[in-house]
């Protein structure tokens, strides 16, 4: 065989696809010794790797971010127990890997963590019926036009039903509100008009804050706290307010990845469902 004919197959070699790409990442011995440790019992490591892939196949840039940032993003996601690609979602920024949990991901780690019973997120609009009182006798009456009828996003709320019966509370963000925090904070989504899953997002991000901290509930507020980590490219401090990329950057590294979009607008409603 000449020299000429082996440089020929070898160029003639298929490359590895994104998601091939990725699972060669995930099966490094380091990478499958630290994510094994937050697998569900029962959860081959194959499959797992599988449910990446798809989530890859999906979004081939996740393949061009560093291996660091894809098992980083990566055991988020598992930590936090939400599903990829359903309610945890795999967000290239860049080179970077980000784990984004969906206002319904945070609903669903809300629940789990037995701080209330129920939460619903809607989203209002200038032809419906709507209206709300707060104090001793609070009320919120919502009837939802039909769609044609509905016009412009007027705002959203979240409803939390707590436990053992006791009366069920609410928060209601007017949509300039809500567009306030996004020209002020967020990086990647300021131009256009609110999306309503941005809408109801941030009510519950804003209503989740009222809620008894206890460590049932450190898995929903991780998520919250990586959810606009993400959108700001800030980080968190005490009062759950962002901090200056000076004073984010001067904190010590964290001893393990902590545990809630995308780079496009299409991208997350595609992924949100809206």
């Amino acid at each position: 065989m000449t020299n000429a004919t082996a440089v020929t197959r070898q160029e003639r070699k298929p490359q590895a696809t994104p998601p091939q790409q990725v699972a060669r990442v995930l099966d490094m011995d380091g990478a499958r010794r630290f994510l094994t440790k937050f697998l569900p019992e029962g959860m081959p490591y194959e499959r797992f790797v599988a449910t990446v892939q798809l989530a890859v196949a999906k979004e081939p840039k996740i393949a061009r971010c560093t291996p660091e940032s894809i098992v980083t993003a990566v055991g988020q996601a598992l930590r936090s127990g939400l599903d990829i690609g359903d309610t945890a979602h795999l967000v290239p920024f860049g080179a970077e890997l980000q784990f984004v949990a969906d206002y319904k991901g945070i609903a669903q780690l809300i629940v789990a963590s037995g701080a209330v019973r129920h939460v619903e997120l809607r989203e209002v609009y200038e032809g419906d019926d709507f209206d709300y009182a707060y104090g001793l006798e609070q009320r919120l009456e919502h009837v939802p036009a039909a769609v044609k009828d509905r016009g412009n996003l007027k705002g959203a709320y979240v409803v939390f039903r707590l436990p053992f019966n006791a009366p069920g509370v609410f928060q209601y963000m007017p949509v300039e509100d809500i567009d306030a925090i996004r020209q002020k904070y967020s990086a990647q989504w300021k131009k256009g008009p609110v999306p309503p899953w941005y809408a109801k997002k941030t009510v519950l991000r804003q209503a989740a804050k009222t809620l008894r901290k206890d460590r049932r509930l450190a898995a929903a507020m991780r998520a919250i706290e990586a959810d606009i980590e993400a959108e700001t490219g800030l980080a968190i401090d005490d009062d759950d307010e962002p901090m200056a990329p000076t004073v984010a950057n001067a904190m010590p590294p964290a001893s393990a990845p902590p545990d809630d979009e995308p780079q496009d607008d299409r991208w997350i409603e595609a992924q949100d469902g809206n």
